[in-house]
């Protein structure tokens, strides 16, 4: 396969997925549209099941929701993820 031939099957290949792309967003339901206040476009995703808290282990929030003092197991994951979110 030529490196001319490789191009145009990337390129039909890119066409096609954007074309799929456009036809799955005309198809849903409008929940992905952004709201009149500027938000995120992304949908909110429903939780399947109970919330359980990473530091209190309590079940109804999440870590970054807690009412409750960071524990020492919680600031070292919260540590080591921060350089993982710079990247």
């Amino acid at each position: 396969m030529t490196f001319s031939q490789i191009v145009v099957a990337a390129l039909d290949e890119d066409r096609m997925w954007r074309k799929n792309a456009a036809l799955a967003a005309t198809v849903t339901s409008g929940s992905n549209k952004r709201s009149s206040d500027g938000g995120d476009s992304k949908p909110k995703k429903k939780a399947s099941g109970a919330l359980t808290c990473y530091n209190c282990n309590k079940e109804g929030h999440v870590s970054s929701k807690c009412p409750e003092p960071k524990t020492e197991k919680q600031k070292a994951y919260e540590a080591k993820a921060k350089p993982a979110l710079k990247a």
